[in-house]
């Protein structure tokens, strides 16, 4: 809190920052800025502001004069100290600037990923763009729990790809062949990112690869073909990556696999829940807790969220929650189990709902208000 009035505007677009004083009809020849959170940096720092002996870069500034200013870093909040006389730091204030989430979308129907950003107050999505390169009918999207690395299973293209995401605008770059698989629908990453899990669709399989740290390639993949497996389209992990959760098309069902902790191995699947009615179904998400498991049903175009047994993974207390949706494809929720974001893969739109925080359900759901999706099959958010 400001024991006075604070001495400037900041609006953020992205890791941009864009700055003015509050202050009418005078220019601050010499206002400063620093950053105080470890791990952040000024993009292109020499050709924006003058790097002062204590700490502050120094650019001139007024009520009508704007400066905008580009920082790079990790995907969390950090603070900023801003000085109307920056050489001298008098008159500073300290400002925390929260990091926008972005979220990703596969476009089955051509070939693409889209990048948006995403309101925290109202979930909702803007600024879309497309980002990365040489996808073939990209049915799922992840990324590894540093936000570094995205991952695109290539259903046509019977390929993975893996792209690194900048620090700085979140945009997918170096985007190529991390494996090659027989009709890739799902893919999911372990807690620490050293192994993957594909489902193959086709061959009723899911091939487990270990994760090359460096490059993000994925090597010795080992099949497992359970007879629990029909049409497999997607895999969620728990938290303490104890069970894989596969939804399988063919037969209407979840597998719940059991993991071996030292290997990562799936050891045994079973059908999660027995009464569990769920229809054709495509997607899966487990809320950031791991109580509740969501299921997208491409059948009726509806969600099904069930209670996840803490001690044996299973699912009970089934029902049908949210809207009705337009074409399914793999859904997500955020971290905080604020909202989530449904793909409509018929009408080229995303849907987002609130999440009531008692129950779970899925409520108010509305057009996320992204645009220029083609035919959107899977969500990552970052």
């Amino acid at each position: 809190m400001f024991r006075c009035r604070p001495f400037f505007n900041i609006n953020k677009t992205g890791n941009t920052l864009t700055i003015n004083t509050t202050i009418p009809q005078h220019l601050y020849k010499n206002a400063g800025i620093k950053l105080n959170t470890p791990g952040f940096a000024i993009t292109n720092q020499t050709n924006v502001c003058t790097l002062s002996t204590n700490g502050y870069c120094l650019f001139p500034i007024s009520d009508s004069q704007n400066k905008s200013i580009t920082i790079t870093g990790p995907n969390t909040n950090f603070t900023i100290s801003l000085c109307l006389n920056g050489s001298a730091a008098l008159s500073c204030q300290e400002y925390q600037i929260k990091k926008n989430q972005l979220a990703y979308i596969a476009n089955y129907n051509d070939n693409s990923v889209s990048v948006c950003a995403i309101n925290s107050s109202t979930g909702l999505l803007s600024n879309c763009l497309r980002t990365g390169s040489g996808f073939s009918r990209p049915s799922d999207i992840i990324l590894n729990t540093s936000g570094t690395r995205a991952y695109i299973a290539n259903y046509q293209g019977n390929t993975v790809s893996v792209c690194t995401v900048s620090s700085e605008n979140g945009q997918l770059n170096d985007c190529h062949n991390a494996g090659s698989f027989d009709s890739p629908q799902g893919i999911a990453l372990n807690a620490n990112n050293t192994l993957a899990y594909v489902t193959l669709d086709c061959d009723d399989s899911i091939s487990m690869c270990s994760v090359d740290s460096n490059s993000g390639i994925l090597n010795n993949c080992t099949s497992t073909d359970y007879t629990d497996f029909d049409y497999p389209s997607d895999i969620v992990l728990d938290k303490k990556n104890a069970y894989a959760y596969i939804p399988n098309r063919g037969d209407g069902t979840v597998a719940l696999c059991a993991i071996d902790q030292q290997t990562g191995i799936i050891l045994q699947c079973a059908d999660s829940g027995l009464g569990a009615v769920f229809n054709n179904p495509e997607g899966l998400s487990l809320n950031a807790d791991g109580t509740l498991l969501y299921v997208g049903n491409d059948g009726n175009n509806q969600v099904t969220f069930c209670a996840v047994d803490q001690i044996n993974g299973t699912l009970s207390n089934c029902n049908l929650t949210g809207a009705t949706f337009d074409g399914f494809g793999n859904l997500t929720l955020d971290n905080t189990n604020t909202y989530a974001y449904v793909p409509n893969a018929t009408s080229n739109t995303v849907s987002v709902c609130s999440v009531q925080k008692s129950t779970g359900e899925l409520i108010g759901c509305v057009d996320s208000g992204g645009t220029g999706f083609g035919g959107p099959s899977s969500i990552a958010l970052n």
